[in-house]
């Protein structure tokens, strides 16, 4: 298709910019944006699409601070990489290696550096305490600088848990909360039961919920995209009889059923891997003042009255299969004649899915359409224009309009007439 996209022909005014840096492109993107929103348009209205928001997350984040527009990104939850998650699996962990009978200093430490607090204790009297704590929310989670004090003091020392209390309560000042960290380790099973996994989590997913979540939105910016996101991975792990851990003690019930793993927290943290890595998370949904980015994969069906679509270049949208052969090599392969047509990168990649995607993206503006594209790469590296660009036949932007789009959110006179037409 890089020879001849199928036409499209859009119901709505089109407008093509482009731009020399991806930095720059993300720049004119949001002040289409904000020019759009100057002009009356409600920021709901407007919606920015890329085929993959891993490269343009964060240079439309920083566009989007620049002028004054609150993104809402609609991303795949990375379960792997949220803070509710590494926490659970640093516990695990800790059983893991408290199942050796020595523990070692790192794995002591990691589940308190990804800010663990003592777990709820459900119809009781709140949070569970240890010897010396009078005030049981006082001092949780453990300071950032006490945690890597220990560390220091600790460093790479092994031992078993009552012999880590004693030395702990030695070298910290916050031995008291140290002792409720330690008698909460030492109060779980060995070789635990299905139903220990929920036991031993959700009490501490819980006390995560209410105790370090509202701090972690205090300390947020104004999109409040962590405590989002934080908050999408905890309903993840556990909402009620959903989530990654009732599905945890579940599947690992069975594996011991089938005799496929023998009892223990090893079993139970290979199964949480790889449950995290195969079941999808949860997508953030958007506030009321928001503009949504989305990637193409979740427009189709959408009515989305001005669309904004970025990544317009040749090998990003659409993206070729992977290939043995390097970038720089396959560039020099572009236009060549003879025997090297025959290692050329294939035309027929652009074919399929790619490009019904972005004739959804095409297909839900309802208002106007703006398409943007970059020129060089981070290395200086043309970038060439996506073959879809031929078949969407827009209206071009020129260089010096874009340019005044980008210093002060001055929209096209086309697309700024049709903003204010619908804004009336």
């Amino acid at each position: 298709m890089t020879g001849g996209a199928a036409a499209i022909t859009p119901g709505v005014p089109t407008f093509a910019l482009s731009t020399r840096t991806r930095a720059a492109e993300a720049r004119a993107a949001m002040a289409v944006v904000a020019g759009l929103v100057d002009r009356g348009v409600s920021p709901s209205d407007v919606t920015v699409v890329v085929r993959d928001l891993d490269p343009y997350e964060e240079p439309l984040s920083r566009a989007a601070d620049r002028y004054g527009v609150r993104p809402n990104f609609w991303i795949q939850l990375r379960l792997k990489r949220t803070l509710p998650y590494r926490l659970l699996v640093a516990v695990l962990d800790l059983l893991v290696a408290r199942e050796s009978g020595t523990v070692p200093a790192d794995a002591l430490l990691d589940p308190l550096r990804f800010e663990w607090v003592p777990p709820v204790e459900r119809g009781g009297t709140g949070w569970t305490t240890g010897p010396g704590d009078s005030d049981p929310d006082a001092g949780w989670p453990l300071p950032a600088a006490t945690v890597a004090a220990l560390a220091r003091s600790v460093d790479g020392e092994r031992r078993g848990i009552d012999a880590w209390r004693d030395r702990v309560a030695a070298v910290s000042d916050a031995g008291a909360r140290l002792g409720t960290y330690l008698d909460w380790l030492d109060g779980l099973p060995a070789r635990p039961d299905p139903d220990d996994v929920p036991v031993a989590v959700v009490p501490l997913l819980d006390a995560y919920r209410e105790r370090v979540l509202p701090a972690r939105r205090a300390a947020d910016d104004a999109t409040y995209s962590e405590t989002a996101r934080t908050a999408r991975a905890l309903a993840r792990l556990h909402d009620g009889d959903e989530g990654l851990v009732p599905e945890l003690a579940s599947k690992y019930g069975s594996w011991l059923d089938a005799d496929y793993g023998e009892r223990s927290w090893a079993t139970v943290r290979d199964l949480c891997d790889a449950l995290a890595t195969t079941v999808p998370g949860r997508r953030e949904y958007p506030a009321a003042r928001s503009v949504d980015v989305m990637e193409a994969n979740d427009v189709w069906g959408l009515d989305l009255p001005y669309v904004v679509a970025g990544g317009l270049v040749d090998g990003e949208w659409p993206r070729p299969p992977e290939s043995a052969f390097p970038a720089p090599f396959r560039e020099r392969l572009r236009g060549a004649d003879g025997a090297a047509r025959n290692v050329r990168p294939r035309s027929g990649w652009t074919e399929g899915r790619e490009f019904d995607q972005f004739a959804d993206a095409v297909a839900a503006a309802s208002e106007a359409l703006v398409v943007t594209r970059h020129e060089y790469d981070a290395d200086g590296v043309e970038r060439r224009p996506s073959p879809y660009l031929r078949a969407l036949d827009p209206t071009p932007v020129d260089r010096p309009a874009v340019g005044e789009l980008i210093a002060d959110c001055r929209l096209p006179p086309r697309l700024a007439a049709t903003a204010e037409g619908a804004s009336r």
